[in-house]
């Protein structure tokens, strides 16, 4: 049996190898330079920033109490649903924060400005970032006393919508307009990374689609729209270009 913590790497190479066969957009053929960048960003994040996460964790826990409780399946299946619903929630919101305070834009640009989506554009984030959203995670873990399996489950599960919604593939057209009622798919995500501020200020949710519908920041394009949306940030059209020095400084030089 395949262990659980192989499954998101089995996704990935399965989201690759449709971009390869399956591409959206045959003619956005990712540059070696970007993908590098993203890479370089997702490895530093994973050992670096995340270490702060298991650190802050592991100190609230040993303070506050224990958070890897042993359960039987009817108490454990009723936490895995409402870590997922918490940890989601709080996601949308702060992703909504992300994209209404100043500050915190210029540090979240830099998942937007990503001009080409792929599954890469997935684990483009600013350390910054990453280190904000572990520590309210953090908070959550602690407050809520959250066990680690279903730590496991929620993380599994946005690595999965994270890398689905990203990705260059058509594999999931035909089913879309039927799972977006419940999760974010691809064509509703693709609108959040448009240029177009009246669309990227929409469509916040992580995984679950229903806060957007219930917040009213719900928007959907027709595929002839999706096929024509530019993405990036508008005034940062030449981001792919820059090395990952100057990516991690742009948001304390960024003028928005």
């Amino acid at each position: 049996m395949v262990s659980l913590s192989l499954l998101p790497y089995i996704v990935l190479v399965a989201i690759v190898i449709s971009e390869i066969f399956l591409p959206r957009d045959p003619d956005s053929a990712s540059d070696a330079k970007r993908w590098f960048v993203n890479a370089i960003l997702y490895v530093f994040n994973l050992f670096g920033m995340r270490a702060f996460f298991f650190l802050f964790a592991a100190i609230g826990i040993s303070i506050f109490g224990s958070a890897s409780r042993e359960s039987d399946f009817p108490v454990a299946f009723v936490t895995i649903i409402f870590s997922l619903l918490l940890f989601d929630f709080v996601g949308y919101f702060t992703h909504r924060l992300y994209h209404s305070i100043p500050a915190l834009w210029k540090i979240h640009q830099i998942h937007h400005s990503d001009t080409r989506l792929d599954f890469s554009t997935a684990v483009r984030f600013h350390p910054l970032e990453v280190l904000i959203s572990s520590s309210v995670d953090t908070l959550l873990i602690v407050g809520f006393n959250i066990p680690a399996y279903a730590l496991a489950v929620h993380g599994g599960l946005a690595f999965f919508f994270g890398v689905v919604a990203h990705s260059n593939t058509t594999l999931f057209n035909p089913v879309d307009h039927l799972v977006r009622t419940i999760f974010v798919t691809p064509n509703m995500h693709r609108v959040h990374h448009s240029t177009n501020p009246e669309h990227y200020n929409n469509n916040f949710g992580i995984i679950l689609s229903f806060w957007d519908r219930l917040f009213s920041s719900y928007r959907v394009l027709s595929y002839k729209v999706l096929s024509g949306l530019a993405y990036g940030v508008s005034d940062q059209k030449g981001a792919n270009e820059l090395n990952l020095w100057q990516l991690l400084l742009l948001p304390f030089k960024s003028k928005i």
